[in-house]
């Protein structure tokens, strides 16, 4: 099976660092083409999917270390185009990421460390990799963010969806 992924070129650099470990992981080859073209060639499939899971999410802005977690079936990755909140407008997409990074990075850091996902803010995207079912959590927290919802309500939101995980958590343990 072979697959073709693009990635923006300032991000090459980071995949050529960590080639030789994805494509040991994924049983594959890796093709990188200095402009961002990258081609995957194996013969498991879901390796090969999975391989290009982790190549869009380094191509992202996630560090390898993050992206290669997708490689875990419990892992996923969600990319939020920004200009399907903001339209065509450059300033108003600037906002809505500057809504999802926050103040001195505060409402990303808040969203991390309520649901354990990674959120990554770069390009016109804004992109999560985290497990099922924080991962929920975090994908409606960043939709509330760009869909213009106070912070304060985010993060009351992210609270009580912790606290009902740990709730079903220790039932699940008894």
């Amino acid at each position: 099976m072979i697959e073709r992924v693009n990635i923006p070129a300032d991000r090459v650099r980071v995949l050529l660092s960590c080639k030789s470990r994805l494509e040991e992981e994924s049983k594959s080859n890796m093709d990188i083409v200095m402009d961002g073209e990258v081609t995957i060639a194996g013969e498991d499939a879901f390796l090969v999917y999975r391989c290009t899971q982790v190549i869009k999410a380094i191509g992202r802005g996630f560090a390898p270390n993050k992206a290669e977690k997708l490689f875990d079936d419990q892992f996923y990755l969600r990319i939020f185009d920004v200009r399907d909140f903001s339209g065509r407008s450059k300033n108003r997409s600037f906002e809505l990421k500057g809504r999802v990074i926050g103040r001195k990075g505060k409402a990303r850091k808040t969203i991390e460390d309520s649901t354990g996902c990674y959120i990554s803010v770069y390009g016109h995207t804004v992109s999560v990799i985290g497990s099922y079912p924080a991962m929920e959590s975090a994908e409606r927290a960043i939709e509330m963010l760009l869909g213009g919802s106070e912070h304060s309500v985010v993060f009351s939101f992210l609270r009580k969806e912790k606290t009902k995980r740990i709730k079903e958590e220790l039932l699940d343990s008894r």
